[in-house]
C-alpha cells in the first residue's frame, strides 16, 4: 500500500516528465512503425511419407542388410540441416520465380532488396547465405506430431510464397536423390551378398557330391545325420538366394521410380497479405511501458536520496 501511494505521488510530482516521456515514445513508435520495412510470411506444414513398398523384401533380410541401408527415407529432424545448408542455398539462389508476370532470379532479388552487395563474390554469397538462413527461412520440427513447419519472411507476400514453393521443390528433389543413392548402395550390397552366397552354395554342393560318392549307402545313423546336415545347409543357402533375388528386383524398381513421394504436404505454401512485422499492438504496448519507466530512470537519484 505504501509502495502504491509512493508511486502515485511520484507520478503526480513528475507529471510533466511522464507526459513528455510518453509522447516522445509514442512519436518514436509511430515513426518506426510507418518507416520500417514490412515483413510478410508464407508457411507450409509437411511430414515424411511412409513408403511401405521399399520394405517388402526387408523383413526376411533385416539381419543381413546393414542398418544404414534398411531405411532410405531421411528423418524429418534433419530437414532443417538440409534446408539451411550452403549447397541448398546455392541451388535455390540460382532459381527463377515468377511474381505478377515478372521473372525474378532469387539471388538478384535478395541482393537488391536487402542491400547485401560486396565487391568480392565469395564474401557477397556468404553475407547473402547467412542473411537467408537467419532472417528469411525458418524450419521447425515437432517431435510429438512428426510435422515440419517451414516459413519464409520477405518484404513482399508474393515473393515469400514463391520462395517457399521453390524451397519445397528443392527439398523434395534432394530427398528423392538421397533415397535413390541409398537404394543404389543397397543394390550393390545385395549383389555382393548374392555373389558370396552363390560361392558358398557351390562349395556346399560340391561337399554334398563328394559325400554321396564316398557313401553310397547311408543306412548308418551317423551318415544319415551328416547327410541331412549338408542338405539343410543347401536349403538355407537356396532360400537366402531366393530372398535376395526378390529384394534385388524390388530395389531395381525403387531406383527407377521417378514419381516416388518422399514427403506429404499438409498445407501448401500460404499467401498471407497481413504483415507479421512490425506488430502495431506489440509496439504500442512496449512504447507505453518504456514511456512509463523512463521517468523513474531519469529521477532515480531523487528516488534513492528520498529513500
Amino acid at each position: 500500500m505504501n509502495l502504491g501511494k509512493y508511486i502515485l505521488n511520484f507520478i503526480t510530482d513528475n507529471k510533466k516528465t511522464f507526459i513528455i516521456s510518453l509522447v516522445l515514445c509514442q512519436v518514436i513508435f509511430l515513426l518506426f512503425y510507418f518507416f520500417s520495412s514490412r515483413v510478410f510470411e508464407s508457411r507450409t506444414d509437411i511430414m515424411p511419407n511412409t513408403n511401405s513398398s521399399s520394405q517388402l523384401g526387408l523383413n526376411a533380410l533385416s539381419g543381413l542388410i546393414p542398418g544404414n541401408f534398411q531405411g532410405s527415407s531421411k528423418s524429418p529432424n534433419i530437414y532443417s540441416t538440409i534446408i539451411k545448408s550452403k549447397s541448398f542455398s546455392k541451388d535455390l539462389f540460382k532459381k527463377t520465380i515468377n511474381v505478377n508476370g515478372n521473372d525474378i532470379v532469387v539471388y538478384d532479388w535478395l541482393l537488391e532488396s536487402y542491400n547485401l552487395h560486396h565487391d568480392n563474390s565469395e564474401i557477397e554469397f556468404e553475407k547473402l547465405y547467412r542473411f537467408f538462413v537467419n532472417n528469411i527461412i525458418s524450419v521447425r520440427y515437432n517431435k510429438i506430431t512428426n510435422i515440419v513447419t517451414i516459413q519464409t519472411y520477405t518484404t513482399d507476400p508474393f515473393i515469400s510464397q514463391a520462395l517457399l514453393k521453390i524451397s519445397l521443390v528443392e527439398l523434395k528433389s534432394r530427398l528423392k536423390q538421397y533415397s535413390k543413392d541409398t537404394k543404389a548402395a543397397n543394390k550393390d550390397f545385395i549383389l555382393s551378398r548374392i555373389s558370396t552366397i552363390e560361392d558358398e552354395l557351390i562349395e556346399i554342393e560340391n561337399r554334398y557330391i563328394n559325400f554321396l560318392n564316398q557313401n553310397s549307402s547311408t543306412s548308418s545313423p551317423s551318415l544319415n545325420v551328416a547327410k541331412k546336415r549338408i542338405e539343410r545347409e543347401v536349403f538355407i543357402k537356396e532360400n537366402l538366394l531366393k530372398e535376395l533375388a526378390t529384394e534385388l528386383e524390388i530395389n531395381k524398381l525403387e531406383v527407377t521410380r521417378n514419381n516416388q513421394v518422399v514427403i506429404d504436404v499438409i498445407d501448401e505454401p500460404t499467401l498471407n497479405l497481413l504483415k507479421v512485422y512490425p506488430k502495431f499492438s506489440l509496439l504500442f504496448i512496449i512504447s507505453l511501458m518504456v514511456g512509463f519507466v523512463i521517468p523513474f530512470i531519469v529521477h532515480s537519484k531523487k528516488i534513492f536520496i528520498d529513500n
